[in-house]
């Protein structure tokens, strides 16, 4: 009897270290995310370097499973383009990043994004790097919830800053990561694939 609960017990705590979560440069990825009713699943996570130094690890979670290996470039297109809630999330893990940097690389992240193309959504591209004026430090969560039709939901570190409802800048926000042009194909290639 002793042998069977012993061997219950093992098979228990088992199980429950293969479900953990993935740590990617010392940042523990959630499995999943509330948003609303829904539940956002992880699907993926990578480390955005420059200059051999790490930036932050990016995160998607999406409602529906993403096959990585069936991916192709038009399958990002889909997910962009998808009707299904996706959040990307950013954790800071340099003391390196400062405000003024995080809004020249999202800045260049849109002008990819949009193939310089972004006057249709430049008031909401302003207002979206708003979030970016004060300080940012090391240990900092950005979350943006994708909704379909209705826009972006912007946290930092979990607390709600802005809404911008605008489809055109939702899908580019997407494309500065997932779009056939990202600021880090590797990166990419890692959020998709978890």
């Amino acid at each position: 009897m002793k042998l069977l609960i012993t061997t219950v017990a093992i098979l228990i705590l088992s199980f429950t270290v293969n479900v953990s979560a993935k740590t990617v440069s010392d940042v523990e990825i959630a499995e999943s995310i509330p948003f609303e009713d829904k539940t956002l699943l992880a699907r993926g996570a990578g480390i955005r370097s420059k200059f051999f130094i790490d930036l932050y690890v990016a995160s998607l979670f999406s409602e529906e499973y993403i096959d990585s290996s069936k991916l192709s470039a038009t399958d990002s297109y889909k997910v962009i383009h998808h009707p299904n809630i996706n959040a990307i999330r950013l954790n800071i893990v340099s003391g390196l990043i400062t405000s003024q940097r995080m809004l020249d690389s999202i800045e260049q992240g849109f002008e990819l994004a949009t193939d310089g193309k972004s006057k249709e959504i430049d008031a909401h591209i302003i207002e979206f790097i708003s979030v970016f004026d004060s300080p940012i430090k090391k240990q900092d969560q950005f979350t943006f919830i994708s909704e379909p039709g209705l826009g972006v939901h912007v946290l930092k570190n979990n607390k709600p800053l802005i809404s911008i409802n605008n489809e055109a800048f939702r899908q580019a926000l997407l494309s500065i990561w997932l779009g056939s042009d990202p600021v880090d194909t590797d990166l990419q290639r890692d959020m998709f694939g978890y």
